[in-house]
């Protein structure tokens, strides 16, 4: 039953009205989520690309076999 002066299709969601605040921020944090994974991933691309370049920028060798320290003998 409607309120005291509110007709019963006067709710949020009558005749085309804006979604509900709760739904937007739904989408909202859904958008904020998704931009959130894509940058994430492409760093990481970005990263995986540049290793090589960074590696011979340092003279590192990540190949190369480890020095065993010695200790104690």
């Amino acid at each position: 039953m409607a309120a005291a002066g509110q007709h019963p299709g006067d709710g949020p969601m009558a005749s085309g009205a804006a979604a509900a605040p709760d739904d937007r921020y739904k989408w909202v944090a859904l958008a904020n989520t998704t931009a959130a994974v894509f940058m994430s991933q492409l760093d990481g691309s970005i990263v995986i690309i540049a290793l090589p370049a960074i590696f011979r920028g340092i003279h590192l060798d990540p190949l190369a076999p480890a020095i065993s320290p010695t200790c104690c003998g």
